[in-house]
């Protein structure tokens, strides 16, 4: 609790804590729930900490040199589209402005505007960052006013790029899941301190890829750090940041959809919804006797179960594996993405055979461009990450998020075995989508095609290995299992941690080592530690020792 007066909130405080002691299963509680100090610290000079971090990675890729800071801005700034954009529309659908405003008599339009000035305020701040790192890039050149006029110009234009791509990501990507890869593209800025030079190169090419790539390129050729051909990536630059009204159209169009779907979703009463349906002009008069809401009910005529046989072929060998308690938990955790696996497979199937014709036909591409076909058939057509689950969407509850599978009688281990059954089923299926494109990368890149078989089926093997900690990781992202600190928890993830070294050394072998023994006793040291992985979640989970709880995202 803030409240502006330190001698008051110490006094506060105490008195609070006196209070509880004096009931022993309180004190209990408050202790199993408090804030450790360290949190409190970061929680009131958290920006102040990471801004210091900053300033502090920035130094060391201006040390580097050899445009490393223009590619860490590149990184930078597409990893903060993604996290702003995704925490902004979570902002305006559950966050705690739209719990209090929403009953209150303030229209959808004035609430999305006071979201909206926020956001672009934000970016702002982005802009502040923006324009220190490429400002710092040109100290050892000395800065004279057009190079300052550039840094800011740059800075402005990576800024309003970022907010026209977070804008059209809001009204056109409503489900994608960002976190994780927003996270990756945070840390591969720390890894690109150790790099070789040889990959800092490979990197600088990557990130055109994305428009804040495009942004350091075209500083980088104004200023002379690359050719000054560089400098036309700032005619795409420029476009997408014209195009930003249009961009901001869509999503208030998109925000306001959502945001009145919500209003007068609670108008909706009991009474509407139980009402009697008018039959339909074609329907014969007595054919059906309607029944009465009540009896509907309690006979349960409402709980009509999917019908897997015309959902598709991947849905089709699932049902078939699942006992009818494994159907049930299925369908319940699908929600209406039940029949979207075997329509992914079949994008999957598309891309990846327009990438094997793409790879043969055009000879000149760069050498990364080619990796993008299997990376983007792997995301749509295998659950790399565990596959979406709407069970595990947070619904809110007194300002926080609890997931829904929390408050129905569905277990850990009954929600894990329905993932690892239907996971191992869509790998599978797409098995032979990734062996027919390594192959051919393979022969593309002058291997063998038996070398690029082997190299697919190590792929497969990790991603079959690593699914028991990708289902953890659905069950850890909505609890508070990371605030909770207790012997349980300090316990298991320093085991996490151990195991996480374990994989990557695995891993490594898997794919270095020659010997055919290695490698299968990599593959079952993967499988083994990422099952004791689940294991030990699992106890923690029954344990008590955490709630199904989490924070909805706010604006960073």
């Amino acid at each position: 609790m803030i409240l502006g007066s330190p001698a008051l909130e110490r006094r506060l405080r105490k008195e609070a804590k006196r209070e509880m002691r004096s009931d022993r299963a309180l004190w209990r509680d408050y202790r199993r729930h408090r804030t450790v100090w360290l949190r409190r610290k970061l929680r009131a000079n958290g920006r102040v900490a990471l801004l210091f971090v900053y300033f502090i990675f920035l130094e060391q890729m201006v040390v580097r040199g050899g445009g490393l800071a223009l590619l860490g801005v590149a990184i930078y700034a597409s990893a903060t589209t993604l996290f702003r954009a995704f925490t902004f529309r979570a902002n305006v659908l559950q966050g705690y402005d739209r719990t209090v405003l929403l009953h209150l008599p303030i229209s959808d339009e004035e609430f999305f505007t006071h979201e909206w000035n926020g956001f672009v305020f934000s970016w702002s701040r982005a802009f502040v960052l923006f324009f220190i790192a490429y400002e710092a890039t040109l100290f050892g050149s000395g800065l004279t006013g057009k190079q300052l006029a550039v840094a800011a110009l740059a800075a402005a234009l990576q800024s309003l790029c970022g907010l026209s791509v977070a804008s059209w990501l809001i009204a056109y990507v409503r489900k994608a899941k960002v976190g994780l890869a927003s996270t990756a593209l945070y840390i591969l800025i720390l890894v690109c301190l150790w790099v070789p030079a040889a990959s800092i190169r490979y990197l600088w090419s990557a990130v055109l890829i994305t428009p804040g790539g495009w942004v350091s390129h075209g500083f980088a050729g104004l200023t002379g750090s690359a050719p000054s051909r560089e400098t036309f990536w700032l005619v795409p630059a420029f476009a997408v940041a014209i195009l930003l009204p249009f961009a901001y159209g869509a999503l208030r169009r998109r925000m306001l959809v959502e945001l009145t779907s919500q209003t007068s979703g609670e108008s909706v009463g009991l009474d509407e919804l139980l009402a009697e349906r008018e039959p339909d002009v074609e329907e014969l008069p007595g054919q059906v006797k309607p029944l009465d809401p009540d009896a509907a009910i309690w006979q349960g005529h409402f709980l009509q179960g999917a019908d897997w046989a015309r959902s598709g072929w991947l849905e089709k060998v699932a049902v078939r594996w699942f006992t009818s308690r494994e159907k049930t938990i299925a369908e319940f955790m699908l929600g209406d993405q039940l029949g979207a696996w075997s329509k992914r497979w079949g994008t999957a199937a598309l891309i990846s055979g327009l990438g094997i014709i793409l790879t043969f036909a055009l000879q000149p591409l760069p050498s990364w461009v080619l990796f993008l076909p299997i990376v983007a058939g792997g995301m749509c057509g295998a659950p790399l990450f565990g596959g979406f689950w709407l069970g595990f969407n947070g619904a809110p509850a007194s300002g926080q998020l609890t997931p829904a599978y929390a408050s129905f009688p569905i277990s850990y281990a009954e929600i894990s075995r329905v993932m690892f059954k239907s996971n191992v089923i869509r790998i599978l299926a797409w098995t032979p989508l990734a062996l027919a494109y390594a192959t051919a990368l393979a022969v593309r890149m002058g291997h063998s095609a038996a070398y690029g078989v082997t190299i697919g089926i190590e792929i497969v093997v990790i991603v079959v290995a690593v699914q028991p900690a990708m289902v953890v990781g659905h069950f850890s992202v909505g609890s508070n299992d990371t605030k909770q600190i207790n012997w349980r928890t300090l316990s298991y993830f320093g085991l996490a941690l151990i195991l996480f070294v374990i994989v990557i050394a695995a891993s490594i072998a898997l794919f270095e080592v020659e010997a055919l023994e290695i490698k299968v006793l990599a593959a079952l040291a993967l499988g083994v530690v990422n099952v004791v992985a689940w294991v030990g979640y699992r106890l923690l989970f029954n344990s008590g020792a955490m709630d199904l709880l989490s924070q909805p995202q706010y604006r960073s």
